[in-house]
């Protein structure tokens, strides 16, 4: 192989590529855009495309750090800016804060929770009433406690993954 700058003899592609970046202090490409075919380096060696042809790179990334656009707020009329690719901007944040009734409520913070047990320790525990119906198992302390109860509930016949008979574990 043969250095492109110098010239200089080198036996292996990897070798000519390290005296490149170290003598020219100049990575060589290793990559070509899908795009344009245009080459270039990239040091993880994992993009597909030169940063201008990238269709999701630069003004074509909605949170690319030039592409906020402006608008009039439909309550107050004040100019504000926001990310295309967010919602549309209708409101300023200062509308949205305080207007009343124009977010929806949190009902994590509204609905009372509901007095539980541990699955496993039996300790009194408070959830939403919505998590009730999306926990087939019940309720845990943490992981410890459910670890616990998996142990003793979720073995043989009642495993997903028991095909029958038993498993021997270590030295007999």
């Amino acid at each position: 192989m043969e250095c492109p700058t110098c010239g200089k003899g080198l036996t292996t592609e990897r070798g000519m590529r390290q005296h490149h970046t170290k003598v020219h202090d100049e990575p060589l490409p290793n990559r070509t855009c899908k795009g344009c075919e245009t080459e270039f380096y990239d040091l993880k060696a994992r993009r597909e495309f030169y940063d201008e042809c990238n269709p999701n790179g630069g003004e074509h990334n909605g949170n690319w750090k030039g592409a906020k656009q402006t608008m009039a707020c439909e309550q107050c009329n004040a100019e504000f800016e926001y990310y295309p690719s967010d919602k549309p901007g209708v409101f300023c944040a200062e509308c949205v804060e305080s207007a009343d009734g124009l977010l929806p409520k949190n009902y994590a913070e509204t609905v009372p929770r509901v007095a539980v047990e541990c699955g496993a320790c039996g300790a009194a525990l408070e959830v939403r009433p919505a998590a009730i119906e999306q926990h087939e198992h019940g309720f845990f302390c943490g992981l410890e406690c459910y670890g616990r109860w998996l142990s003793s509930n979720v073995v043989g016949p009642d495993h997903h993954q028991w095909e029958g008979g038993t498993i021997e574990y270590g030295q007999t």
